[in-house]
């Protein structure tokens, strides 16, 4: 009986260490395409020196997927059910415009002149606004377009004193007036509640990291207990909008054992995609922001 169980267990033991490296082999071939999507450049400085560039010639990404193994885990999450998320528009430097973009576009659903004759998104079977996948469509290109001028993006990328003037004033030119208050908390995390609150409110926020990291996916071995996160670490600067937040508790034996917060973001590159920002290590928050639209 003994020798049945242990027989089990290895073949248990096998099949786990298999899907974990089926995850690692697709993790493995990410990097080349989110690395080409994240690259960064900082100029030193104070924070509003920064240039935030997501130059593709320069792209460098460090592979960092960690596992976490569990008794249990509890979750708390406060998210948008969908958000946009738009890629680069040709220009290797712009995840200044882009991000900004995304902004306009998030509230584009209640505030319909931001992009004047757009429709960002439509109603799904269960009520819930999802927001469209980007398909070059041109008052979205336009819309780009203009935020890098306002931003006075170039060819090094936006500051971050641009970025916020020039989506002020993008906003203005549209008759509507834009709100910005801070969810900064120190240089690893936000706060929380300011996120919560503005999550609640129908905002989003924006962070200005000078160095970060992005998990482009959690998969969760329920059968075998384990976590798994795709991670990516990135020494360049760069902005990314955010709609939310996971704080996943681990347990072991009874105790907690690890506390991993992410914030869902928009990753504001060419890549196009939604994934998440770990927080409290391999990041440094330059600023973090929530905005409003009236």
């Amino acid at each position: 009986m003994y020798l049945h169980k242990r027989g089990f267990r290895k073949r248990l033991l096998s099949v786990a260490l298999c899907a974990v490296l089926s995850f690692f082999l697709v993790a493995a071939a990410l990097p080349a395409v989110v690395a080409k999507a994240h690259a960064e450049q900082q100029l030193f400085g104070n924070s509003e020196d920064i240039i935030y560039d997501s130059s593709e010639d320069n792209a460098r990404s460090v592979p960092s997927t960690y596992t976490v193994q569990y008794d249990y885990y509890t979750v708390e999450e406060v998210v948008h059910k969908s958000a946009p998320s738009y890629r680069g528009m040709g220009d290797g430097n712009a995840c200044g415009p882009i991000t900004g973009l995304n902004v306009m576009v998030f509230f584009d659903h209640w505030y319909v002149n931001l992009i004047r004759g757009f429709e960002p998104g439509a109603l799904d079977s269960s009520g819930n606004y999802i927001y469209y996948e980007d398909a070059g469509n041109a008052l979205t290109q336009s819309t780009y377009r203009s935020l890098y001028n306002y931003m006075g993006t170039t060819s090094e990328g936006t500051t971050e004193k641009g970025f916020k003037n020039g989506l002020n004033a993008y906003v203005e030119s549209t008759k509507y007036t834009l709100s910005p208050s801070s969810m900064y908390q120190n240089s690893k995390t936000v706060n929380l509640g300011s996120l919560k609150t503005a999550i609640e409110k129908n905002r989003v926020g924006v962070l200005f990291l000078s160095n970060y990291n992005y998990i482009t996916e959690i998969k969760d071995y329920k059968e075998y207990k384990m976590m798994v996160a795709a991670k990516y670490n990135y020494s360049e600067a760069h902005i990314m909008m955010v709609y939310g937040y996971k704080k996943i508790v681990y347990y072991k034996n009874g105790s907690n054992f690890r506390t991993d917060t992410f914030l869902y973001a928009s990753s504001g590159t060419s890549a196009g995609s939604l994934g998440y920002i770990l927080m409290n290590q391999d990041l440094t928050i330059e600023n973090a922001v929530v905005y409003a639209v009236f």
